[in-house]
């Protein structure tokens, strides 16, 4: 397998400049001859200007981009598409320094998330441009959230502690529109109905605290899918204060919820 570092190489010396070896001549040289010829080259083969001797095969290249870099990979005969999404990661992590728990792939503005799956389920061809999510941290940061030094520990913390702020903000901002809301349809004292003839205040209810309800499940099962090390110490007590706090922010829209089934009830009596 070859990687491939791309960077732009430094413009020729331009036509006009005078020669360091001839500083008060402006007649041809050879570097002009040669910025000539540079700007007669197609700016393709500029752009994938390549560190390294090796060839690359078109037919098994992928390009991959990460925080204004960009690199080549190639597979070098193998069949592309089935190759597994977690081995294209774990280049991508030795390529970008990203640790894999805070890596993620993209392509064509499509996250890509079972790392079993081959690259052809995500419709990945020869050429694909791939876009690398994720921080490289600092050794400073790394030593100072973990007490392993592992940078994949680090990872899973800022994984665990954005997924439990993404809660805390999505709950802030819906709760008190929801408590409203809620208080509003119980003040105005309706009528008894049937579940199948939902009236539409509270059929907006029902949907609200469906919304609200779903999102902080599916960070609970985040959470979950966050697999820690024995070592990880940090990681693990970070996961169960998350995983306790995201529970308490659930039960609290399930008793808002449980306010509105207490007014059904006692309006059906």
């Amino acid at each position: 397998m070859i990687y491939g570092h791309l960077n732009l190489p430094p413009p020729p010396p331009s036509p006009s400049s005078p020669s360091p070896l001839n500083p008060d001549k402006t007649s041809p040289t050879i570097s002009s001859f040669l910025s000539f010829l540079w700007r007669l080259t197609p700016a393709l083969p500029k752009q994938l200007f390549r560190v390294s001797h090796e060839q690359y095969d078109p037919e098994t290249l992928l390009h991959i981009r990460w925080s204004g870099e960009r690199y080549l990979i190639d597979f070098e005969g193998r069949i592309l598409g089935q190759v597994q999404l977690k081995e294209l990661r774990e280049i991508c992590r030795d390529l970008t320094g990203v640790p894999l728990g805070g890596l993620s792939l993209s392509y064509a503005g499509a996250m890509m998330k079972d790392d079993n799956a081959p690259l052809s389920c995500f419709g990945i061809k020869a050429g694909a441009k791939i876009i690398v999510h994720g921080i490289k941290p600092t050794p400073e940061q790394i030593k100072e959230m973990t007490t392993n030094g592992d940078p994949e520990e680090y990872a899973l913390i800022l994984r665990i502690t954005n997924s439990l702020q993404k809660s805390r903000d999505f709950v802030e901002e819906h709760q008190s529109k929801y408590e409203q809301e809620v208080q509003d349809y119980i003040a105005s004292k309706p009528a008894p109905f049937v579940m199948s003839s939902m009236p539409p205040a509270r059929k907006k209810l029902h949907d609200y605290h469906g919304m609200l309800s779903e999102l902080l499940l599916q960070a609970l099962l985040a959470l979950d899918g966050v697999a820690c090390k024995p070592d990880f110490d940090v990681a693990r007590v970070k996961r169960r204060e998350a995983v306790k706090e995201t529970q308490r922010l659930l039960d609290a829209m399930d008793a808002i919820h449980a306010r509105v089934k207490e007014s059904d009830r006692l309006a059906r009596l």
